[in-house]
């Protein structure tokens, strides 16, 4: 993308890796850039960012997405099936991305870290004056990490615990 590094040999899909196993296989499938990933508290839905839309030193291109995808997630197979559009970034491209535990999604999208609710409304975002890709939440707050920064913003939201899933 940036030319630092060799292009892909995979193609640009999600892939589950089962350590019991050591299988790799696909669950998702027609992206651009898939990025971020994350997991709602009860495993059933899967969030997936896709930042198509930077075309890196390439610059950007308005048709590509810039986009949250929703996942269902098979119990048996843990495939990710039912597709469908969560958010659209207004600016920016989302990135990393983290749920709280009432269902807000977190996404870094350049300038700003932005919130969407559950039903994927937007209802905030955290400017920082920087570009913002990912962040993670500690019992501090939300820890937000730009490009030559780390944030701590300290807001009530709560993070998922991942040792349940």
């Amino acid at each position: 993308l940036n030319g630092f590094r060799p292009k892909p040999i995979l193609p640009s899909q999600v892939y589950r890796f089962d350590p019991s196993t050591g299988q790799v296989r696909v669950v998702a499938d027609q992206f651009v850039h898939p990025n971020g990933i994350a997991f709602s508290a009860d495993g059933k839905i899967a969030s997936v960012t896709d930042t198509g839309v930077s075309g890196g030193f390439l610059g950007t291109n308005q048709t590509f997405p810039a986009t949250i995808y929703q996942f269902d997630v098979d119990p048996q197979t843990q495939s990710f099936m039912n597709r469908g559009v969560f958010a659209y970034s207004d600016s920016g491209v989302p990135d990393g991305i983290q749920l709280d535990t009432m269902g807000n999604v977190y996404s870094g999208c350049g300038e700003a870290t932005h919130v969407w609710n559950a039903e994927g409304t937007l209802v905030g975002k955290f400017y920082l004056n920087s570009t913002t890709a990912q962040m993670i939440f500690t019992k501090s707050g939300l820890v937000i990490l730009d490009e030559e920064a780390v944030y701590l913003a300290n807001i009530q939201a709560q993070g998922l615990d991942l040792t349940t899933l």
